[in-house]
């Protein structure tokens, strides 16, 4: 049974830990630059809390969220290569809806690549709904281009409804991308 931990940028050997499997499972333009990350991780303590994910002592993986008033928003969950396939993936959606009280958003990549067809049902397995909507993701920087998504959901969200929709993007477009507008896929 795995068990999850609550991090900051001072746990060294797990943060460094994080990064090497966020860098190793995103790519560029699905990830904010590492210095980034640390002064989100370091500055914005009341919205954004970093996990380590451990079997025992042994760290397999981590997830973050970004809390607010009427939702959560998970913007990375990673197992580390070495212990992928092997059920803590599931463990660890499993000891995070435990641990919060609110729906939770994630982002997931369209249907279109039978990973993706996976990961999606791998989801729906645990409870998410797929949010049916086009969903843009800013970029992490100027230098990156926007990437096109799809919103999942575990929890009592009204997926049909726009002032739902727009709240949830606006939020996490406001809040975790710094942009002030809902950017929209083309």
């Amino acid at each position: 049974m795995i068990t999850s931990q609550q991090i900051t940028t001072a746990d060294t050997d797990w943060y460094q830990f994080m990064e090497h499997v966020l860098v190793g499972s995103f790519p560029p333009e699905e990830r904010r630059p590492l210095s980034e990350l640390r002064r989100v991780a370091e500055q914005r303590t009341n919205l954004f809390h970093l996990f380590i994910v451990l079997n025992g002592d042994t760290p397999v993986g981590f997830y973050n969220y970004w809390h607010f008033p009427t939702f959560y928003y998970t913007e990375h969950l990673a197992i580390a290569p070495a212990y992928r396939n092997h059920g803590y993936g599931k463990q660890l959606i499993a000891s995070l809806l435990d641990r919060i009280d609110l729906p939770l958003i994630i982002e997931v990549e369209p249907p279109a690549t039978e990973t993706a067809r996976r990961r999606i049902s791998f989801y729906k397995q645990l409870g998410f709904r797929l949010w049916e909507r086009d969903y843009l993701q800013p970029p992490y920087s100027p230098a990156l281009e926007s990437v096109p998504l799809k919103l999942m959901t575990c929890g009592a969200l009204n997926l049909a409804c726009d002032d739902t929709y727009n709240l949830v993007c606006g939020t996490i477009h406001r809040e975790v991308y710094g942009v002030r507008e809902i950017f929209v896929h083309s």
